[in-house]
């Protein structure tokens, strides 16, 4: 059973993303853990990190691909998600394509997402807080852990990333009272 794990904050260009990647990375490559980075940020920077701009290109054609079809389908009552063909197997990847890290796999984004959180706002769908807990939930045997790359605010894909730790285990808060994971469920030093 993976553990889940959300990078957070609510002001951009902090390190939410470097600190995601380089924490799978570390996670798959010297700790010999499979790692999932979920891309929730319609920028886009983890995917970017991770895939050659061709690749990214091929992506965003068909949305199907993206994390964006996970909403959609919620929000449409469609069942296009598949995490077999969603999910890029061992990035980074390289500028010929070639995977370089086998256990580090992506779920990238796609600027689309902006429009998930104008929708949802919109309609109020019900419980809209767990469309990405019900994605991820059949990946978790799949991973030890999963890391959400999350948006810089507290919107609606954001509070899919919170309800998404519930499903990963404990929360807890930190001294600015904000939710966070305690360091000790994670099965490396600190």
């Amino acid at each position: 059973m993976s553990q889940v794990i959300a990078f957070i904050n609510f002001k951009g260009g902090v390190g939410k993303t470097a600190n995601a990647v380089h924490v799978g990375t570390c996670l798959a490559a010297d700790h010999n853990k499979r790692v999932l980075i979920v891309d929730l940020d319609p920028q886009c920077n983890a995917t970017f990190w991770l895939l050659p701009p061709k690749e990214w290109r091929s992506r965003i054609d068909d949305m199907t691909r993206t994390v964006y079809q996970v909403f959609h389908d919620q929000i449409n009552g469609t069942k296009k998600f598949s995490p077999g063909s969603s999910i890029i197997r061992g990035v980074p990847i390289s500028e010929t394509g070639v995977g370089l890290n086998p256990k580090l796999d992506l779920l990238p984004a796609s600027v689309e997402l902006i429009e998930v959180e104008d929708i949802l706002h919109e309609q109020n769908k019900k419980p809209f807080f767990t469309f990405l807990r019900s994605a991820l939930a059949p990946l978790r045997q799949e991973y030890d852990y999963i890391l959400l790359d999350c948006p810089p605010n507290v919107f609606t894909v954001t509070k899919n990333a919170l309800f998404s730790l519930i499903l990963g285990g404990a929360l807890r808060t930190n001294r600015a009272g904000l939710l966070c994971r305690s360091r000790h469920q994670i099965d490396m030093p600190c």
